[in-house]
């Protein structure tokens, strides 16, 4: 580069879908702090309405705003660093994914966003037009190319910028999480240096957005291929670097990912738990803790999330509730620093009994875990609290759990976490710390709502059902393509059906974080009326 070397700031921070101000704040701030320090600024995609902005964007309103707050920010901007703006970039009654390179209270370049995704948690191809072929923007001597998200996960674009004589490239993202992600986008990264032998920036959104969690970070690719993460996942920081540093690979803040899965998820569910009841504008949350590790492992999210004293508990015991289970469910809550109220069934169940005489079986504890919904639902709209949903993914599969029972609730953070994942992470916290008693991971689960009931006596060993639940659901595949199985055909099948006949219950079940590639909600879209048997 035969041009003064640039500083580069990359900002990792965390917006909120339609608070444009409020967004429009953190970036001047972050302008503000870098005056002087820095050439250009770097927000992740679409960063000034939030991503992803939905049905939002067909809001005439919506769009108004941005366009104000867009000419606001160029006015207040015009003696501070320059900066590249992500927004919805209206012309005529067509919209584009854009990006806006801003110096001197102006717009000097403009990329509209080539690669539009229409898959999975993805459709911008019903918001947004597809832009031109790129062209790379010219700034202080330095010709950069710009790509936004998708654009970085194909080859066209990248190619097209080398073609008009990109120097290096700098993607900005709103990627969501899965567990795989981090992999994958290095995979990418170094394909797209494969192609162009081009140095890459890349910086991704941060923070919870319903059920997506964007895990944020930054990465780079120098000149001899070498990738390097800069930021953190699901870590709020900026980090500035010199172009040097793109052309000789020595990076200012050298990061070794040492993070396990186990580590990874933990971070998701937490990070995905806080923003939502923050950007929602809840203080606190409550839940039912039972003595089982479902309860008990979002009790611990929850207080890692929010702090001890945003969290409250109930023990909800019936009749057939052990004084094991009181006494794990109360040395949980007293390692964590939280009260647990204890808040008896018998009085409740005693009436509709009386009501119903004849009501057992099935019906009978139906009517139990949904008179605890009705008690917790109660202390919520009293306190103004959250209530949480501690089930699974693998009980929300099967339909193990009862609708407007132990469902209910406005937030689910394990529900995208199959229950060998709930053990593995309950295992993991605890390394980190004493939070849940070691009877409540070793002992075998139960919903406790009959006689020495166990979750085996309906539904295979998780270990089991775990791996059949991934295969139809990660795979796609069928019983009849289930080759191996300490499990008949005829159980395979069985689970097959219970999984297909749950979706009215998944339909109705509060959102969770997306933790998966093929997550309960936005991924899977499976047709209640249905009569495909495989």
């Amino acid at each position: 580069m035969s041009a003064k070397p640039l500083t580069v700031t990359l900002a990792c921070l965390n917006p909120v879908v339609g608070d444009i101000k409020g967004n429009a704040s953190q970036m001047l701030s972050c302008l503000e702090e870098h005056d002087g320090k820095t050439d250009l600024v770097i927000f992740p995609e679409l960063f000034l309405c939030g991503y992803p902005p939905e049905d939002l964007l067909n809001v005439p309103g919506f769009i108004m705003q941005i366009e104000g707050q867009i000419e606001t920010l160029l006015e207040s901007t015009r003696e501070l660093p320059a900066f590249l703006l992500p927004v919805p970039e209206r012309e005529g009654d067509t919209l584009y994914n854009s990006v806006h390179l801003c110096e001197g209270g102006k717009i000097i370049h403009t990329h509209r966003k080539v690669e539009l995704p229409n898959y999975g948690v993805f459709d911008e191809k019903r918001y947004f037009k597809t832009g031109n072929t790129p062209q790379c923007a010219t700034f202080k001597g330095h010709r950069i190319g710009f790509m936004i998200c998708e654009d970085m996960w194909l080859s066209d674009v990248a190619e097209k910028l080398k073609q008009d004589g990109a120097e290096f490239l700098i993607t900005v993202s709103a990627s969501p999480y899965t567990e795989t992600k981090a992999v994958q986008r290095e995979v990418i990264m170094q394909n797209r240096f494969t192609e162009t032998k081009l140095p890459h920036l890349a910086l991704n959104l941060l923070g919870g957005q319903d059920e997506l969690i964007f895990d944020g970070g930054a990465h780079m690719i120098d000149r001899n291929g070498n990738f390097t993460n800069l930021i953190p996942a699901f870590t709020a920081q900026t980090l500035s670097l010199s172009t040097d540093n793109l052309e000789n690979g020595n990076a200012p803040n050298l990061l070794v990912d040492k993070t396990s899965r186990e580590e990874s998820l933990y971070s998701a569910i937490k990070m995905g738990l806080r923003d939502y009841v923050v950007k929602n504008g809840f203080s606190s949350v409550l839940l039912g803790l039972s003595g089982g590790i479902d309860s008990a492992l979002t009790a611990v999210v929850a207080v890692d999330a929010l702090g001890a004293e945003h969290v409250k508990a109930f023990f909800l015991p019936s009749r057939f509730s052990s004084e094991q289970s009181l006494k794990d469910a109360q040395d949980c809550a007293n390692a964590l620093g939280i009260p647990c109220e204890n808040l008896p069934l018998a009085a409740y169940t005693s009436a509709f009994e009386d009501m119903f005489p004849n009501m057992e079986g099935l019906p009978h504890e139906n009517m139990q875990a949904r008179l605890r919904a009705l008690l917790l639902m109660a202390q919520s709209n009293h306190s103004g609290a959250l209530l949480l949903s501690t089930s699974n993914k693998s009980e929300i599969a099967v339909g193990y759990t009862t609708l407007y029972g132990d469902m209910s609730g406005a937030f689910a953070p394990l529900k995208d976490l199959y229950k060998t994942d709930v053990v593995a992470l309950s295992h993991w916290r605890n390394t980190q710390g004493p939070a849940i008693p070691a009877t409540i991971i070793t002992k075998p689960p139960t919903a406790e709502l009959r006689d020495n009931q166990k979750d085996t006596d309906s539904l295979p060993s998780y270990n089991v059902l775990d791996m059949l639940l991934k295969a139809f659901i990660e795979e796609r595949k069928t019983p009849a393509e289930i080759e191996e199985s300490t499990l008949s055909k005829d159980e395979i099948t069985r689970i097959y059906k219970l999984l297909q006949r749950s979706e009215y219950k998944r339909r109705q079940a509060a959102p969770g974080p997306k933790l998966t590639a093929m997550s309960f909600g936005r991924d899977w879209r499976m047709p209640l009326t249905n009569r495909f048997t495989g």
